[in-house]
């Protein structure tokens, strides 16, 4: 099977999943958006918890953070 590489603005996806009114997700929900596996999905999402946008909320499920509502218009965010 051949691997393909893409790059995901992470912070575009968190504000994606939050604007769908969604305060928590999983690694399924997150590969069923995103058409991954949901070994990658988890990475994904671990990435997003390092990076401030996501929470632990659970074992399986994160929760969307609130600051990412209040700094959706981070003026150092480029698309």
């Amino acid at each position: 099977m051949a691997k393909i590489r893409i790059a995901i603005d992470l912070y575009s996806l968190a504000l994606l999943i939050a604007s769908t009114g969604v305060k928590y997700i999983t690694a399924k929900d997150l590969s069923a958006l995103l058409g991954v596996s949901t070994r990658t999905a988890g990475k994904i999402m671990a990435k997003m918890e390092r990076m401030g946008l996501i929470k632990r909320y659970s074992n399986q499920t994160y929760m969307v953070t609130h600051n990412l509502h209040i700094n959706s218009a981070r003026s150092d965010h480029k698309p």
